[in-house]
């Protein structure tokens, strides 16, 4: 977007580091200063990428009326201002480039390149190239020797093919898909010229609606064909490992265990009947959350799914065993479980030499009593682009998270500070985030508020009915 805040530049990379990525790739547009600024002061890589269209369009609105005329003002004017920033170790020239013209592709290429190189000969550069087949191999090849490395997306499958034919080719996963995060990390443990991977993407945003697809479908209807972004109300991609509130999803979850963060987390999903279909778009994930909370299910399979990289997990239901399994090679990191739904403790428990080593829990919440905020900084500067980002969560009697969605919720902020946004995660949710109120989405929702410029504090309030509000004070300090 053409507005931000410093602040909220800052906790986006903030909280993908707490989440273990070590680089981003800008979306095809350079990115704001303070992104950049973020990215040097927290210790994250950059790929910088100018264009996502040259000559031939996208859609008939997008840059390429502008690119002839403009490429070399545009990508001159991003590397001044961004070739000083040390975070900045790949500059990229384009996205999945839609010319049908080789002879003009290569040469724009060519021309792109030697302009990069002109203003920057300390990084590499590349481009993000979708669909090797879409040219003559030797064609692709001759692109791929104009660039410093072979940016490449979906295509992990393909990476031994080409390097017969590229000796010196060092390849990355410019996009990647959740689900396989796997895959992607082991080719680059495997091979020492595949350095990594950019999944798409690592938070949720607005636009490409859908995408993330995850639908259940029973006998009889339709379950082809189901590509099809956009269906109102969605307004989210809801491809993200985290999702726009900052908070973990799934995927993100079975990313830890493949990263190494952790080495054992569960999910639990509801079973499909062999009379239901379950369509996961290309970029989306099952179904599934770190919760033992599903009224109304009492008695009905559930499937829980335990990430892990140890080789035997016996799953536990109140104490009773329900299965224990030991992964074989087609399992890769999951072991799944039908379990028969009832409220209580489940528990994941690995196991070495028939001696526990280590567990997870999920255990089910009980009525909704309160709610709790917590604040990612109870300080903060008298800077008008200054925030605080404050959690709401419903929770019970034990602090354990309800999660319930629908619930409204009301705030008001007084002293020093005003409220800049709130809203949840919900990819389908169309109130305003200027609203002094939000829906609950699985039990959670975020309030933002921001200072005024002025020394004091931030007094923020939180209420819905039937149950106890909750309170907190930020500081703002010089």
């Amino acid at each position: 977007g053409s507005v931000t805040y410093d602040r909220a530049e800052a906790r986006r990379i903030e909280v993908l580091k707490a989440n273990g990525y070590n680089a981003i790739r800008t979306s095809h547009n350079p990115p704001s200063k303070s992104l950049l600024d973020a990215c040097d002061r927290l210790g994250m890589f950059v790929i910088d990428e100018a264009f996502d269209v040259w000559r031939e369009q996208k859609v008939p609105d997008d840059f390429h009326s502008f690119f002839q005329q403009w490429w070399k003002h545009d990508l001159t004017a991003m590397m001044m201002r961004d070739r000083n920033h040390p975070s900045v170790i790949i500059w990229s020239v384009g996205n999945e480039i839609p010319e049908k013209d080789y002879k003009y592709f290569y040469a724009m290429a060519d021309s792109l390149v030697k302009k990069v190189k002109e203003l920057d000969q300390t990084r590499p550069v590349l481009q993000a190239i979708c669909c090797f087949d879409a040219y003559k191999k030797e064609e692709t090849q001759s692109i791929f020797l104009l660039d410093d490395l072979v940016g490449a997306n979906y295509e992990w499958k393909s990476y031994e093919g080409y390097r017969k034919d590229l000796p010196k080719g060092i390849f990355v996963g410019t996009e990647t898909f959740p689900k396989e995060a796997l895959e992607n990390e082991q080719i680059a443990q495997k091979y020492p010229w595949v350095i990594g991977d950019f999944v798409w993407t690592a938070m949720d945003y607005y636009g490409e609606s859908e995408i993330g697809l995850n639908r259940i479908y029973k006998n009889g209807e339709k379950t082809n064909d189901e590509f099809k972004p956009g269906n109102w109300p969605w307004t989210n991609a809801w491809c993200g490992d985290i999702d726009a509130c900052g908070f973990k999803k799934p995927q993100s979850y079975y990313r830890d265990v493949v990263w190494g963060k952790s080495k054992l987390e569960m999910m639990v999903n509801q079973y499909l009947s062999p009379d239901s279909f379950a369509f996961v778009g290309r970029w989306g994930w099952p179904k599934e959350l770190p919760n033992w909370t599903r009224p109304g299910s009492e008695g009905k399979l559930l499937k829980v799914n335990v990430y892990t990289t140890y080789q035997q997990i016996r799953l536990e239901l109140n104490g009773k065993e329900i299965a224990t399994k030991t992964k074989t090679e087609a399992d890769k990191i999951t072991l799944s479980f039908e379990v028969p739904y009832t409220s209580g403790k489940l528990k994941a428990i690995a196991l070495e030499n028939g001696k526990e080593v280590a567990s997870k829990e999920l255990i089910t919440a009980g009525k909704p009593m309160q709610l709790r905020l917590t604040a990612d900084r109870s300080s903060i500067s008298a800077n008008i682009n200054d925030l605080s980002y404050i959690t709401v969560e419903l929770v019970d009697k034990d602090g354990n998270v309800v999660p319930l969605s629908g619930k409204s919720i009301r705030f008001s902020v007084k002293g020093a500070g005003s409220l800049a946004a709130a809203g949840n995660s919900n990819p389908t949710e169309l109130q305003s985030f200027q609203d002094n109120k939000s829906n609950l989405f699985v039990g959670k929702c975020l309030v933002v508020v921001r200072s005024n410029g002025m020394k004091g504090s931030i007094r923020v309030k939180a209420e819905a009915d039937g149950m106890e509000g909750a309170s907190l004070t930020i500081n703002v300090n010089n």
